[in-house]
């Protein structure tokens, strides 16, 4: 039978003795386990409350001095940047009302903007027709027989540049389409922007062909200005002078350059053939209709400024919350990761940096607004001392050498401010748009005196009243008035002193940067 009764074991003592330092083993065991994850818990808490701010809201105050921008905020504790510069783009244009996709139909994509082709037609809702015909990219060689010495487009006809005669005849269509899209009520050149990968690699897409297309215009509205064609030629660069309205309405910092130049290849261009053609009285009237309509850019200028500022505070968040600093980051602020990584180590009061970042911009804005010229240089020249000790105090240095905090901010906020416009290139911008467009208005009051007269005038003042209710003046010579030389009856030379301030004589050569209309009408 079987024994079911228990029974007993040899060894009673020695088993509760294993049992006992096996459990003894167990719990320090867990011990040691529990204290090694606090510690990689802690390590990593640390890392992120220091470097990424993640898990924790970055010590910052939130207000205009600091943050700039108030609400409304993320969770990481910060303002969202992105929306504001977004909502700046126009980038919820909706696609039917945006005129980029008749200029999209005109210019097809490069092989350099194929990558951004299917997301470009996918958020304009536009398909490519099957057999287009886009505006070509290359200018003939010919046209140096119909420019100056300064790249600019003067009076030409069709036998001086036969090449490029038939370029502007090829491209009838395509220019046909641009003009709808710069006659569009709304126009974003960029319907989508990937700030998180790169804020300044997308916006420039199609931006070759915009400057293509406006070199077109421009050479077709001279050549028609010589046969007389004064409709035609007010029409190409009313599209220019369009589509440089729409680029400066987007507000985006690196597109305000191009519409500068847009601007001023317009008043060039309508000083130029007012000052050299031989026009009707008729023919003078229409363009001085369509002059009043032609306002400079220049009132953007603050919303430039405004707009440059929200791009740095997007790359100042970057920098609180990145870590490790990736190398995309470094390249858009012209560093190597590893000074600036060992500077953002040191940085004690991101307020500090923020509040400097925020005065620089506070400078911007007010130099902007500041009369006279000779007042806006002194300024400037007071703003850049500052600067100018900042970058002395923050110059590279060995990794080791960067000790002090104090070091450290100041190496933070120069890189920043690395990315930000000098005020001078903003002003003396702003300033060329207004002198353009005035020397414009005085040429247009000349050629109506003289097709009155049948010469000049010998002094400016003889304009007022009746061709001029008061004499334009030169905004870089505080407001006294521009330059004019009587040359002949039949010829003058009418100059701004330009950015620099000081009377060349009319001159753009070497250092000489006058903006001069000289005369030189030629019979019919």
């Amino acid at each position: 039978m079987f024994n079911l009764r228990p029974t007993r074991s040899p060894h009673p003592v020695r088993t509760r003795a294993f049992s006992a330092i096996t459990f003894l083993i167990s719990i320090v065991f867990i011990a040691v386990a529990a204290i090694a994850i606090l510690v990689l818990i802690q390590k990593y808490s640390s890392s992120e409350n220091l470097n990424a701010g993640n898990s924790k809201k970055p010590n910052i105050t939130i207000s205009k001095k600091t943050t700039y921008l108030t609400s409304p905020l993320l969770s990481d504790g910060l303002p969202d940047y992105r929306a504001a510069i977004l909502k700046s783009l126009n980038i919820d244009l909706p696609p039917v009302e945006n005129g980029y996709r008749h200029f999209v139909a005109a210019v097809g994509f490069s092989e350099r903007d194929a990558e951004h082709e299917s997301r470009i037609l996918n958020e304009l809702n536009l398909s490519l027709p099957q057999d287009p015909q886009y505006l070509d990219r290359d200018i003939p060689s010919d046209i140096d027989n119909v420019t100056t010495d300064n790249g600019y487009a003067s009076l030409w006809s069709e036998e001086q540049a036969p090449q490029l005669a038939a370029h502007i005849r090829k491209n009838k269509k395509p220019l046909k389409l641009i003009t709808r899209a710069a006659r569009s009520v709304k126009f974003s050149l960029h319907p989508s922007v990937d700030i998180e990968e790169d804020l300044n690699a997308t916006p420039t897409v199609h931006l070759r062909e915009l400057s293509t297309a406006t070199l077109t215009l421009i050479l077709r509205a001279n050549l028609s200005a010589n046969m007389s064609q004064i409709e035609s030629a007010l029409d190409d660069l009313e599209t220019v002078y369009l589509l440089g309205k729409h680029l400066f309405a987007s507000t985006y910092w690196r597109h305000y350059r191009i519409a500068q130049l847009m601007h001023k290849r317009v008043f060039e261009s309508l000083s130029n053939f007012i000052s050299k053609a031989d026009l009707s009285r008729a023919e003078l009237s229409k363009i001085k209709s369509r002059l009043k309509t032609w306002k400079p850019y220049s009132r953007i200028a603050p919303r430039i400024v405004r707009s440059k500022r929200l791009h740095v505070l997007y790359f100042t968040r970057r920098l609180i919350l990145e870590r490790p600093i990736s190398r995309e980051l470094a390249r858009e602020l012209f560093v190597s990761p590893a000074p600036i990584t060992r500077a953002l180590e040191l940085v004690e009061s991101w307020d500090e940096i923020l509040i400097a970042v925020n005065r620089y911009f506070d400078g911007h804005a007010k130099i902007v607004t500041i009369t006279p010229y000779s007042s806006v240089l002194k300024a400037i020249d007071d703003f850049d001392k500052e600067v100018v000790e900042l970058f002395e105090m923050s110059k590279p240095l060995p990794i080791e050498q960067i000790k002090t905090p104090g070091h450290a901010k100041a190496i933070v906020i120069s890189e920043l401010l690395m990315k930000a416009l000098l005020p001078y290139t903003i002003v003396k911008q702003m300033h060329e748009q207004n002198a353009n467009a005035r020397l414009t208005r005085i040429s247009l009051a000349l050629a109506f005196y003289r097709s009155d007269h049948k010469q000049f005038p010998a002094a400016l003042s003889d304009l007022a009243p009746k061709y001029l209710n008061t004499i334009p003046t030169d905004p870089f010579a505080d407001d006294k008035p521009f330059k004019y030389k009587l040359n002949s009856p039949a010829s003058y030379t009418l100059y701004s002193i330009g950015p620099n301030a000081t009377d060349d004589g009319g001159s753009r050569n070497g250092d000489s940067d006058d903006i001069a209309v000289t005369s030189g009408i030629k019979a019919k």
